[in-house]
This record gives C-alpha cells, sequence and structure tokens, in this order.
C-alpha cells in the first residue's frame, strides 16, 4: 500500500475514532456505575491509555506496517501467538461499527422513537434497536463500507473534516449546560459512598461505561502505519496527541453531566438515576442524556446541535474502525491466516474484499447485540486482552532485533512494559468474567478455523507458527479465567478472592507471566528473517 497519509490525517484518525458514541452516551453510564467520581475515571482512563499508547509509539515507528498488532506478534513470536491475540483484535473491531451506529440511532430516537425498544431488567432499563432500527443500521453500515471502498485518501479527508465539527460540539454542549445549570451539590456523592466503594466504581466504569472503549480509538493511525507518511515522526504525535485532546474534551464533559442534571433526579442516588424518572412536561429518556438535559433546560438550539453531532459523531467514528478493521484481515492475509483473496486491492489502492467481509460480520453482530451497552464490554475485554502482548512483542524485540533502527525509543522500557503489561490485565479483569468469558468462547471457535484452514492450505504456503513458543500463553488465559472467575463481586466474580485480594494476585500472576512470554519468543534469527520478509513485501509494492 501506498504512504499518502499525512500527520494531520493520523492524528485525526485517532481523534475521530476516539470521539464518537462514547461522549454522548458513556458520562450516563459512568455516572450511574461511580456517581460523581466518574470525573475521575475519565482523567484515570486517560492516564492509563497514554501510558498504553508509547509501546505503540515506539513499535509502529520502528515497523510502520498496515494491520500493526498482527505484524508486531508475527516478529517477536512467531506465528501462533499472533494469529490469537489478532483473532480477538479482529472481532473487536467487527463489533465497534456496529456499535457505533446503535448510538446514532438511539439519540435519533428522540425524534424518531420507533428506531428503538425499551426492556427492564430489574431496576435497569435497556434501550435496544427495533426491527426498524436494525434495517436502518444496516443501511448505515453498508453506506460506511461505501465510502471506504472509494480509497484511505478519500476516506481520511472526509474524516478529517468531521472531526473538526466532532471536537467543538462536546465543547460547546459541556460549557453551555454548566452556564445554564450548576448543582455542585450533585457532586456529594463521593464524599458520602466509603473510599474504597469510589475507588473500585471508578474502576468498574473504565470498561463498562464506554470509558476504556472512548480511548482506545487511539490505536487506529497505528494500523495505518504502512500508508503513513513519515511515519516515525507523525505516528507518536498522532498516537499521544490524540488522547492528551480527547481526555481533555471527555472530562469536561462528564463534569459538565454532573452538575447540569436537576437534583431532584437523584432522590434515588446515581445508580437508580434515569431520565424515564422526570415528571416535566417533556418527555424525555435514557436513549439521548444531553438531548434530555438540554431539553429539561428548555436549549432549543443546543438540542438541535446535540442531535445533528449524534449523526456525524459516531458515524465518523465507525468510517475509521472499517478503515482500519480492514488492514486487520490484509495483514493476517500476509501472515497466512486468512485466504490471498483479502489481499486484493482495487484501483484506489482499497482492500475491497476485506471491507466487504467485515461488512457481513457486522451486519450479523447486530442480532446477538442489538444495544450500545451490550457491546462495549465485550469489545473492552477483547482489546485489552489481545493488545496484551505489545508491551511483550517490544521488550522482546528490543534483544531480538537491537540494530533496528528506533526513531522514538521508551525510556525505562523494562519497567514500562511491565506496567502496561499489568494495566490491561487489569482492565480484562474489570470487564468482568460474564465479557471474559465470552471472548473465551470466541477465541476456541478461532482456533477451530485456524485448524480447518491450515488443513486445507497448500504444505507450501503454511505459515509459520513456532506453535512451541506459545506455552506461556495457554497459561495466561487460563490464569486471567480464574482469577476473573474467583474474583470480587463487584468485577462479576464468585468473590472467593475478595477485593484487594484479587488485584494482588492478578499482580503477581501478570508479573511471573510477563517473564515467562520474553523468554519463550523466537530467536534472533527468526524475529530478522520475518522483518526481511515484510521489508520485501513493502518493496514489492513501490
Amino acid at each position: 500500500m501506498k504512504r499518502v497519509v499525512d500527520w494531520l490525517s493520523l492524528l485525526f484518525v485517532s481523534v475521530g475514532a476516539m470521539i464518537g458514541s462514547g461522549w454522548m452516551l458513556g458520562p450516563l453510564h459512568a455516572a450511574k456505575i461511580a456517581g460523581a467520581a466518574a470525573i475521575f475515571s475519565w482523567i484515570l482512563g486517560g492516564l492509563i491509555v497514554m501510558v498504553i499508547a508509547v509501546v505503540f509509539a515506539e513499535l509502529s515507528a520502528m515497523l510502520p506496517v498496515t494491520g500493526g498488532i498482527a505484524r508486531y506478534t508475527q516478529f517477536s513470536h512467531g506465528g501462533f501467538v499472533s494469529f490469537v491475540m489478532t483473532w480477538v483484535t479482529w472481532l473487536a473491531y467487527i463489533l465497534i461499527p456496529p456499535a457505533e451506529v446503535q448510538a446514532l440511532l438511539q439519540y435519533s430516537a428522540n425524534y424518531f422513537p420507533v428506531l428503538v425498544t425499551t426492556s427492564y431488567t430489574g431496576a435497569n432499563i435497556i434501550t435496544h434497536l427495533s426491527s426498524i432500527g436494525i434495517v436502518a443500521a444496516i443501511i448505515l453500515l453498508t453506506l460506511m463500507s461505501y465510502i471506504n471502498i472509494l480509497g484511505i485518501r478519500f476516506a481520511t479527508e472526509f474524516n478529517k473534516y468531521l472531526v473538526y465539527f466532532k471536537l467543538f460540539v462536546p465543547a460547546l454542549v459541556a460549557l453551555a449546560l454548566m452556564n445554564a445549570s450548576f448543582h455542585p451539590e450533585n457532586m456529594s456523592s463521593i464524599s458520602t459512598i466509603s473510599l474504597t466503594d469510589n475507588f473500585k466504581n471508578m474502576l468498574k466504569a473504565l470498561p463498562l461505561a464506554g470509558i476504556i472503549f472512548s480511548y482506545f480509538g487511539f490505536r487506529h493511525s497505528v494500523e495505518l502505519g504502512g500508508e503513513a507518511k513519515n511515519p516515525q515522526i507523525a505516528l507518536p504525535l498522532a498516537l499521544l496527541g490524540s488522547i492528551f485532546i480527547c481526555m481533555v474534551i471527555y472530562t469536561l464533559v462528564q463534569l459538565a453531566f454532573i452538575v447540569s442534571v436537576p437534583p431532584d433526579l437523584l432522590t434515588n442516588g446515581w445508580e437508580g438515576f434515569s431520565f424515564n424518572n422526570y415528571n416535566g412536561a417533556i418527555k424525555v429518556s435514557d436513549s439521548g442524556p444531553f438531548v434530555a438535559i438540554a431539553s429539561i433546560l428548555g436549549l432549543v438550539i443546543l438540542v438541535k446541535i446535540i442531535f445533528i453531532d449524534a449523526l456525524f459523531s459516531p458515524f465518523g467514528s465507525a468510517l475509521m474502525v472499517v478503515t482500519t478493521n480492514a488492514r486487520i484481515n490484509y495483514a493476517m492475509s500476509v501472515n497466512g491466516y486468512f485466504p490471498k483473496i483479502f489481499l486484493r486491492l482495487n484501483y484506489k489502492d482499497a482492500p475491497y474484499v476485506a471491507i466487504a467481509v467485515n461488512l457481513i460480520f457486522g451486519l450479523f453482530m447486530l442480532v446477538p447485540f442489538p444495544g450500545w451497552s451490550e457491546m462495549i464490554g465485550l469489545i473492552i475485554a477483547a482489546l485489552v486482552v489481545s493488545h496484551a502482548i505489545a508491551p511483550i512483542s517490544l521488550y522482546t524485540l528490543r534483544k531480538q532485533v537491537p540494530e533496528q533502527i528506533r526513531p522514538f525509543k521508551l525510556p525505562y522500557h523494562g519497567l514500562i512494559c511491565r506496567v502496561v503489561f499489568l494495566f490491561l490485565n487489569f482492565i480484562a479483569y474489570w470487564t468482568g468474567w460474564n465479557k471474559l468469558s465470552t471472548i473465551f468462547l470466541a477465541l476456541l471457535a478461532g482456533l477451530i478455523y485456524l485448524l480447518i484452514y491450515r488443513a486445507t492450505q497448500d504444505v507450501n504456503h503454511k505459515p509459520f507458527l513456532a506453535f512451541n513458543k506459545s506455552t506461556w500463553l495457554w497459561f495466561y488465559l487460563l490464569g486471567l479465567a480464574i482469577i476473573s472467575y474467583s474474583g470480587d463481586i463487584t468485577f462479576g466474580g464468585q468473590g472467593y478472592l475478595p477485593f484487594g485480594y484479587d488485584l494482588l494476585a492478578l499482580f503477581i500472576f501478570s508479573l511471573i507471566i510477563f517473564e515467562w512470554s520474553i523468554r519463550e519468543c523466537l530467536t534472533s534469527e527468526q524475529a530478522a528473517l520475518q522483518i526481511t520478509k515484510e521489508r520485501e513485501i513493502q518493496l514489492s509494492q513501490v
């Protein structure tokens, strides 16, 4: 693929992927989980993801390849570990466009109620798409795929103009709401709840309220590394710059949501909060939290602006995910896990077969997961488990190919890589056993696929799996499952490991697995050979 994407477009790819449904729906879910402490969840989440991003900054600048996460692991640990991690990444990316489209349609339901239906699970009100809403989602997902088939230059330029609008609106909404309604007493939940419970709820909100989901869009510029101009400078700048910009926006928006909500809606506390309990003349609902507040406050023009942005923000975010997920297919085909048909490009240099296949899978995902909240925790569980290999790959590649040019070199890489691996495992644990168990089942399906596909491959074209380098991976997944199942009930476990002991167990387990994984990697000669093959592929495309 040709290098046609400049640094600003890369920055906007990540910002565009991050500023989507998260700002429109995340603050409501975060407040219901963590109350006013949700403000600190956004700050904590941004800082954690920023530390995670510096690992990708070195990897992407050193090896600016299309479908980055699939390729780095191939270079450091061989085909089998790479397949496992990339398969889970691909599944997560499949879910993101439907989730963003669902957010778009949920907000549209404020004007077109026929798009959604509601159901009750205990005290919780769950909003999901109706039959008409699913048809609308199919049309939107198809449109996103069509735009991407027109080429990466068109998609990124289209996204760049969307981002200007997407950055302006959340800031405007936050300032307008705080100017019209400011109730500092809504922050009182921080002082009335114990420090331990506040902290647990802050952590729980990170994956389940869509906070980590909102920040993880930073990764999408990495997947376009093979198409970036001057990638050694552009990629680190895009990764770190996009997270900082979005952290400021998200924290401001969450603060505005907390203090602008009418206090009479908080009689049952934040946990029992719902706009459906509003008794005023205007009918409002949880499907559009900021539309609801603006409507209650009589900010008619702001309602219209929010509604317009609710159409563009999730659409633009999903558009970039469609772009990058096709590159994951492309990379998996290069690695030999997917058929070579996924390498086909149209006259616009777009992997049209990969885009079409991902569209089909995305449409099927609308049936078992017809609501935004159902998808978010599952997406994050998949992303953090699959991305846990990144700090391991960085550390081992430092030893395997020390002569490799590293335009951005991470200081104290040993410490930071271990911290990032620990962060990712904590986040995976906080998503809860239900989400992780679903990911493990999806991984089982992937292993069955690999077995069948490998049996049909020509012996001369079978990828180098290095299965003997994967023992640590099996114990990693098994151990993570055991700790999650046995952990604190706040995070969906059975309570055998109460809060504190669960984190200690995960801390020790993570350090053991990290030390094991960096010893069970490819030899320097094998890693260098994989990278040489990648260079040959790139030169053949020039």
